[in-house]
């Protein structure tokens, strides 16, 4: 039978859609997975073993985000392993509410301005344009204008 160790060292992290993109964020994440299911054969892994893994993690400390980054390489090795047929199905693996994970302490429009004056020439109208889109696009017409180019009402 097929261990979860197996398949996922296979599909997942020797994946030649991966390569350069294993950041200590996702290593991190894939070894709490690998860890904890690796001795699990693919095939019976339940949506209650999921499930308690999930508890576990929210109970050791962890975020609902930072579970659901786990979990969601769980899913996508399952998706994967399932589309080059090494398997046939794969469990329910629920998604944790992230709703409380909102970023707060933005800068008005004059303190980013001054923040973004102390970067190179080259980064600042990249940043002040990147920054208006990450809120919304308040200050996209005013930002984009040209690097640090007096505001326009």
């Amino acid at each position: 039978m097929l261990k979860f160790t197996s398949w996922f060292l296979v599909v997942v992290e020797k994946s030649p859609l991966l390569r350069g993109k294993l950041t200590p964020q996702f290593v991190s994440h894939l070894a709490r997975i690998r860890d904890y299911f690796g001795a699990v054969r693919a095939t019976v892994l339940s949506s209650e073993t999921v499930d308690k893994y999930i508890s576990e993690q929210l109970e050791t400390g962890f975020k609902p985000a930072t579970v659901n980054r786990g979990t969601q390489l769980l899913r996508q090795g399952y998706a994967l392993a399932m589309e080059r047929k090494h398997l046939h199905s794969m469990p329910s693996i629920r998604r944790l509410d992230e709703s409380d994970n909102v970023r707060r302490g933005f800068f008005e429009e004059p303190e980013l301005r001054r923040v973004v004056g102390h970067l190179p020439d080259y980064l600042q109208e990249f940043t002040l344009y990147m920054a208006s889109s990450r809120a919304g696009g308040r200050a996209a017409s005013r930002t984009c204008a040209g690097p640090m180019s007096p505001s326009r009402s």
